[in-house]
C-alpha cells in the first residue's frame, strides 16, 4: 500500500473529473506534472477537496471563481454542493501581471461558492 509522504503529491480523487468538466467548457487544462502517478486522496465525508487550479488564460481568469464554481455543481449537484464542507485553492494570472492571486475557502459549500463567484476583478 502506497504512504502518503512528505515527499508525495497527492491529488483529490476529484481532479480528473474537474479537468473534464473544465475541458467540456471549451478550456485549455493541463496537470503539474501529467506524466507522473500521483496517489489520489479521497474523503469520506461530506467534505470534497478540490485541487489546486490557476487560472492564465486571457479570457479565462477574470471568471476563474465563476468557472470553477459551475465545475464543483456539475460535477455534485447544486444541493449538495452548498450543503457540504469545499476546500478550495484558486489562482490566477491576469493579463499584464505575473503575481498569482490566490482565492482559499475552506467551510460550508454555500459560503465557499459565493466566495468563488465573488472571486472576480
Amino acid at each position: 500500500m502506497m504512504g502518503l509522504e512528505p515527499s508525495e503529491s497527492a491529488f483529490p480523487s476529484t481532479t480528473t473529473d474537474i479537468i473534464k468538466i473544465l475541458r467540456e467548457q471549451a478550456l485549455q487544462v493541463d496537470f503539474e506534472s501529467p506524466d507522473a502517478a500521483h496517489p489520489l486522496a479521497a474523503h469520506k465525508a461530506a467534505d470534497l477537496w478540490i485541487p489546486l487550479a490557476i487560472f492564465i488564460e486571457t479570457g479565462a481568469a477574470h471568471a476563474a471563481g465563476d468557472l470553477m464554481a459551475r465545475a464543483i455543481v456539475s460535477l455534485i449537484g447544486r444541493r449538495r454542493a452548498e450543503t457540504s464542507v469545499l476546500h478550495v485553492k484558486l489562482g490566477r494570472v491576469r493579463r499584464g501581471r505575473d503575481k498569482i492571486e490566490w482565492l482559499e475557502a475552506h467551510g460550508k459549500g454555500s459560503d465557499v461558492l459565493k466566495a468563488m463567484r465573488e472571486f472576480r476583478e
